[in-house]
């Protein structure tokens, strides 16, 4: 399965509020996970993006975070 989370600006713009991702990071930084969650992460991806409306001049920048998860055990009709 895959999740993604995206933030972003409605009442300030980018001139107001930099989003970006920690030290520039292109994957979510796991150090603090638990590995004992029911979730494995297989995979992230972080992803800032700028987007320019037609009527206005100032930037609005959002940061996307995308998991691929998977179920760490099976789940059966016995529990």
């Amino acid at each position: 399965q895959s999740c993604t989370l995206k933030f972003g600006l409605w009442t300030y713009d980018g001139y107001q509020v930099s989003l970006r991702s920690y030290n520039d990071n292109t994957e979510v930084d796991l150090t603090d996970y638990m590995e004992t969650s029911p979730l494995k992460i297989i995979s992230s991806k972080v992803k800032v993006e700028t987007k320019y409306y037609d009527c206005c001049e100032e930037p609005y920048p959002s940061i996307s975070f995308t998991l691929k998860v998977q179920r760490r055990f099976v789940l059966t009709p016995s529990g």
